[in-house]
């Protein structure tokens, strides 16, 4: 039993961070993610979509957005705000619609089926991939 001065902790309705684009960051931000989703009361299931979802976005910035520069930074956000999970990735790369090799190219169907909603913003300044989920059958405020 909690002691009267213990308070649950709170989940932040934002979560950020801004890490190097390369492979071994991506499982830990995935897992990180993940269990700031569960932290939310998010089912199992859409949990594991947000967690795969945005690795394939993550992924794909660490394949594609820096190839013929230097190694840049990736950001992921997610917001939760009423029945809504938001996740953004973004980096200061080059977007190609074209794998960068001959298995490719499955990282965007993945993203667009396991979300409600995929936009994809790319600019000479970099790539912004958001993934939405909007559920009525779960409850954020808690």
């Amino acid at each position: 039993m909690a002691s009267e001065t213990e308070r649950p902790r709170e989940v932040p309705a934002v979560w950020h961070r801004r890490v190097p684009a390369v492979s071994s960051e991506t499982t830990l931000l995935r897992n990180q993610l993940a269990r700031w989703a569960r932290a939310h009361g998010l089912p199992s299931g859409l949990v594991e979509d947000v967690k795969l979802a945005a690795y394939e976005a993550m992924a794909n910035t660490v394949a594609h957005a820096y190839r013929d520069a230097v190694r840049g930074t990736m950001a992921v956000t997610a917001r939760a705000v009423d029945h809504t999970i938001e996740v953004t990735i973004s980096d200061a790369g080059r977007w190609s619609d074209r794998p960068s090799h001959r298995h490719g190219g499955r990282g965007v169907p993945l993203m667009r089926g396991l979300a409600d909603a995929v936009t994809i913003s790319s600019t000479d300044t970099g790539t912004t991939v958001t993934l939405c989920w909007t559920r009525r059958s779960f409850s954020l405020d808690r």
